[in-house]
């Protein structure tokens, strides 16, 4: 089997020779590109970022989830031909923060294992969601959507707040018209 080739000028007007397969790549790479987009978006706006009422079962989940969108982010970089992990000094202090975890872990001085490993993940987790947006919103139109989705997620937390105080202060006054019945005024009571 002969491979296919196509020619593309370059700037110095020499045709360049191009395999068939560099074209599939670069096709496989921008389907992977809008599938981690797609897939980040996801876990953004789902995901408030493990407030203390989150049980083992949602944050296993969680972290299943985006180790399998950075899995599919690192093969993105492969066929991209990026090697490059660290890119700026926000990295690397990045990198150092998972390392402060990961190290009582490792020389066994950690007051408990289990919160030990817990925070470990939590901060892999948080590193894996910032090297994948690192690279995403350095696309042209990829920052607006994140922008939008970070707004959209404020907004979202905002009402469920309201909600919540909506709510708090309902429950409150059923309490207190509850308690003081008989010192309230009639109107108040129904």
């Amino acid at each position: 089997m002969s491979k296919k080739k196509s020619s593309v000028q370059n700037s110095n007007k020499k045709v360049v020779e191009l395999p068939k397969e560099h074209f599939s790549t670069v096709k496989t790479v921008k389907i992977l590109n809008i599938c981690v987009l797609v897939g980040l978006v996801i876990l953004l706006f789902y995901a408030p970022f493990f407030r203390g009422l989150y049980f083992n079962e949602e944050m296993s989940t969680t972290f299943l989830y985006s180790g399998l969108l950075f899995l599919i982010f690192l093969i993105k970089r492969l066929l991209d031909k990026d090697f490059k992990v660290i890119k700026s000094p926000l990295d690397i202090a990045a990198i150092l923060l998972v390392l402060v975890y990961v190290l009582p872990i490792m020389f066994g001085i950690a007051a408990s294992a289990q919160g030990s490993w817990d925070k470990f993940l939590r901060y892999i987790n948080y590193l894996f969601i910032y090297l994948m947006c690192r690279d995403i919103i350095k696309e042209d139109g990829n920052i607006k959507i994140l922008l939008i989705v970070i707004i959209l997620i404020q907004i979202k937390f905002q009402f469920l707040f309201y909600l919540q105080k909506k709510h708090h202060f309902v429950r409150n006054m059923h309490n207190y018209i509850n308690e003081n019945r008989r010192d309230l005024p009639i109107h108040l009571l129904h």
